[in-house]
């Protein structure tokens, strides 16, 4: 389960956010720690970084 208290803006004092708890089971959770492997994250990165070149050709 992921939860967090109530948040307020430091720009206005009269926006506060609570976040509504996210309950996972087994299968989201492994899911979830395989995408914030390292590994994982550097090669979407690597993905995302040559997508952007391929785009910036045609700009």
């Amino acid at each position: 389960m992921i939860s967090s208290n109530k948040v307020s803006s430091f720009l206005n004092e009269y926006i506060t956010v609570k976040l509504d708890p996210l309950y996972f089971n087994e299968v989201n959770t492994d899911a979830l720690l395989d995408a914030l492997q390292k590994e994982k994250i550097e090669s979407v990165k690597e993905e995302y970084n040559k997508k952007k070149a391929a785009q910036d050709l045609f700009q």
